[in-house]
């Protein structure tokens, strides 16, 4: 819908409905009037959802995300799980080599996951473990925590070694208590790649992992 040919925009217009969602998606880009915009299209309803659909998984190579995090919270606010789980599906096969396109991608990704931090059901846990077996990203550690499943573990322990996860993969941890607790003494008493040449991020790992310990006993 966003950037289709003029002769399809001009058909679309014919419709009320259609044509006030083409104007509100399109205004999402002016962040200026992008709360407004996200007002509007939750005013319109369900039908708004093929659109933000389309708009949400157009990579963005300026790196700019704001605007699709909106969509991400107006698609979550009609509780369209499915179209954000799906656009969580094919995040691991984006390939994407531009450092600035990148981070603003991970934004998105971060803002999708966070947005289905609700659910608890093995679906929406294998997409989120197969993105953080990729990479550990803030939002998708927290969703993972808040699913509360011992499985997790592993990318949950793999997010203290970022200093942009550490701190939610910490609280995730803290909920899993003593469960997390045989991985935690692993992990504080593996010094990577070696003890010799110990990395300052294996390290500030291996800190977190005993501060860890400490508070879960």
């Amino acid at each position: 819908l966003v950037g289709v040919p003029h002769a399809a925009t001009k058909a679309f217009s014919e419709s009320p409905l259609t044509a006030a969602v083409f104007r509100a998606v399109e205004r999402l880009r002016a962040l200026h009037d992008a709360d407004r915009a996200v007002i509007d299209l939750i005013a319109l309803g369900p039908g708004v959802i093929p659109a933000l659909r389309h708009f949400l998984c157009r990579r963005e190579p300026s790196g700019l995300f704001q605007p699709r995090c909106n969509a991400v919270s107006v698609l979550s606010t009609l509780r369209a799980d499915e179209v954000l789980l799906d656009f969580l599906r094919r995040a691991p096969a984006v390939e994407i080599a531009d450092p600035v396109e990148r981070t603003g991608e991970d934004a998105v990704i971060n803002a999708a996951a966070r947005a289905l931090g609700h659910r608890r059901d093995d679906a929406c846990f294998a997409i989120l473990m197969t993105i953080a077996a990729q990479r550990p990203l803030a939002g998708v550690i927290e969703a993972l925590g808040n699913m509360g499943r011992n499985a997790a573990i592993p990318r949950l322990v793999a997010g203290l070694s970022d200093d942009f996860t550490r701190h939610v993969a910490s609280a995730a941890l803290l909920k899993l208590g003593t469960a997390a607790r045989p991985m935690l003494i692993e992990t504080a008493l593996r010094p990577v790649p070696s003890a010799a040449g110990e990395t300052a991020t294996s390290r500030r790992t291996r800190w977190s992992a005993i501060g860890l310990l400490s508070e879960i006993g």
